[in-house]
């Protein structure tokens, strides 16, 4: 694992993968497996892929690739295209090969380089990401679309007041699709805390084109350490907010295009998945940091969309964070 990273992988993978959740191809662990709230729904996901990275000295780097993927419903998610409460898949299967390319360029960057992965330095610069991918009929893919993704993010360094992470993403899904080809969002329904939406349930939202603004402010002590008895203790502290904007076309949308598969649909008849309103999702974080030098305690709050079944309005997260 050399810096630059030039080369070609081949890998094959078959496992269960929660909606919106990135940890289902990645290895277990027992901080992952401790949830607060039952998972009932799933995909069975096999996939096999070729990709070929390329990095320049100037840190500049593209990854292109093709991968295979077969995706099947499990548990209580169905692929239905007419009475989702029957409980029955009127689709098996869905085919979701797709070629696709990425560029990244981050100025300046610097890492930890070990021999299987690397921890990143932050610096003051931008990091830049672009995606393309596109699936075919021509290639098995069931439906022809284009999705498109831009993310930039940033640390701004405030000085002796600590810093400021920002992140902007953007992406848009071109084609007419059914739901498991939209954007669904990362979300984290365990107790511990990794970055993503933590009141947000699986498969909650999906969107075809969406706008999401991610801001956390880390101002390393500035405060607490001016509070008597507080400062011997070097708490930091922990303020966020993550927006989100989204929406669906109506050629997307199964109430209008009577040919696309149902929505989720809770067992009792309750809606499971919504598309965007007119206003943003929104969740606001405040924590407590460098608890021993060691532990973050976070308290989420979720404002909007209170109103979906099961929608949780809080909640506590820990995080493990070595500070020296």
């Amino acid at each position: 694992y050399l810096y630059p990273k030039r080369g070609l992988s081949l890998t094959y993978k078959y496992d269960i993968h929660k909606p919106g959740d990135d940890f289902g191809f990645n290895s277990t662990t027992l901080f992952q497996s401790i949830s607060g709230r039952n998972h009932f729904r799933h995909y069975y996901t096999e996939e096999a892929s070729i990709e070929h990275v390329y990095e320049f000295d100037f840190n500049f780097s593209y990854l292109v690739g093709f991968k295979y993927k077969i995706q099947r419903p499990g548990g209580e998610l169905y692929f239905n295209k007419t009475d989702y409460l029957s409980h029955v898949n009127t689709i098996s299967l869905l085919n979701m090969s797709e070629a696709y390319i990425s560029l990244r360029y981050a100025p300046f960057e610097k890492f930890y380089q070990g021999k299987k992965s690397r921890n990143r330095i932050r610096n003051p610069y931008p990091v830049l990401q672009l995606s393309y991918n596109v699936g075919q009929k021509i290639w098995g893919n069931h439906y022809n679309y284009h999705k498109l993704k831009f993310n930039y993010s940033q640390r701004i360094y405030l000085s002796v007041a600590g810093y400021l992470d920002v992140e902007l993403e953007a992406g848009k899904v071109f084609g007419t699709v059914p739901f498991p080809y939209l954007t669904t969002f990362e979300t984290n329904q365990n107790f511990w805390w990794k970055d993503a939406y933590q009141l947000m349930n699986y498969l909650e939202f999906v969107s075809d084109q969406y706008l999401s603004l991610s801001i956390d402010l880390r101002p390393k002590g500035f405060f607490f350490d001016k509070i008597p008895g507080l400062n011997y203790l070097h708490l930091h502290e922990i303020l966020g907010v993550k927006v989100l904007w989204g929406n669906v076309a109506k050629n997307n949308d199964p109430k209008t295009n009577s040919d696309l598969l149902r929505l989720p649909i809770n067992v009792d008849g309750t809606p499971m998945t919504y598309m965007f309103g007119k206003i943003p999702y929104v969740e606001m974080t405040a924590g407590i940091g460098n608890i021993f030098k060691l532990i973050n305690v976070f308290y989420v709050h979720r404002f909007t969309y209170l109103n979906n079944v099961n929608a949780p309005k809080w909640a506590i997260r820990i995080g493990f964070d070595l500070t020296f």
